[in-house]
């Protein structure tokens, strides 16, 4: 269901997009999404209250960058390239990831980990290279006069 409702998500987004900045298109989904909570706003407060310090400072970062600055970053490519080239682009997490892992964490990977980057970085260049354009939209070239 999550890939099902990020794909819905994408496709409806794009021609949004066409009419709002990509801010202001994040800022109405965001809202749109915080007016679908209100009815758990109760457990919402309940939960606030009695949660420590650490695990709000965790929630609010979260809604933060890889919410509301992730999905904005999102909307600026989505804007700028068509929907299933863009999409693409997100075969680009899990190599990050590992590198992530590997340098801030510690974590070394393994073979298959660095096959399966390779894979996905390869897939992410082969659909966002360059392609010329077909011969029939080509301009021919003016003969010298």
């Amino acid at each position: 269901m999550a890939a099902i409702s990020q794909a819905v998500y994408f496709v409806m987004q794009k021609p949004y997009l066409a009419r709002y900045t990509p801010l202001e298109a994040t800022a109405y989904a965001v809202w749109l999404g915080t007016l679908c909570l209100a009815p758990f706003a109760g457990q919402a407060l309940a939960a606030l209250h009695a949660s420590s310090t650490g695990a709000t400072v965790v929630a609010v970062y979260l809604g933060i960058f890889p919410g509301a600055v992730a999905y904005t970053t999102w909307a600026v490519v989505l804007a700028r390239l068509p929907a299933g080239r863009a999409t693409s682009l997100l075969y680009l997490v899990p190599p990050i990831v590992l590198v992530l892992a590997w340098v801030g964490l510690g974590e070394r990977p393994s073979v298959l980990s660095l096959m399966g980057g390779a894979v996905a970085l390869g897939g992410v260049a082969l659909v966002n290279a360059r392609r010329s354009p077909p011969a029939a939209a080509r301009v021919p070239a003016r003969p010298p006069a």
